[in-house]
């Protein structure tokens, strides 16, 4: 958003790294360097990369980022919706797995960025950007 060269390449690097990360499943672990098929998932690390991959796209024009993002939001729609009786949109959230903390629970933020994710990708193929 500064128009600093140095940091849409700097977010390109940590996007492919995500996209890398990501396989086939598309909600992230809980930490994008976990190893095994064991560790937990973090639906709020999905949302907020979602977000940013549309912010991203915005900058670049690169529609890679709207396709990944919406592939992330499918994804966490399909999967990762709390009950109906829920308080919260998402679940599947790890908010601090080292401290034993919000494991496979939802969390805030996850549901905040989730939304603003399904919004702002709304906005972006509706200005034409997803063609």
């Amino acid at each position: 958003m500064t128009g600093r060269a140095e940091y849409v390449d700097a977010a390109e690097r940590v996007a492919a790294f995500i996209e890398s990360k990501l396989k086939d499943s598309f909600i992230p672990k809980w930490d994008y360097a976990a190893a095994g098929d064991q560790e937990p998932l973090d639906s709020s690390a999905g949302a907020i990369t979602a977000y940013g991959l549309v912010r991203l796209a915005r900058v670049t024009k690169n529609v890679r980022y709207l396709q990944l993002a919406h592939s992330i939001l499918d994804t966490l729609s399909a999967q990762c919706l709390a009950s109906p009786d829920a308080d919260s949109i998402l679940a599947h959230a790890t908010a601090d797995l080292p401290h034993g903390l919000g494991i496979d629970e939802s969390t805030a933020y996850g549901d905040f960025y989730f939304l603003k994710a399904l919004l702002a990708l709304r906005d972006a193929m509706s200005n034409g950007a997803a063609s």
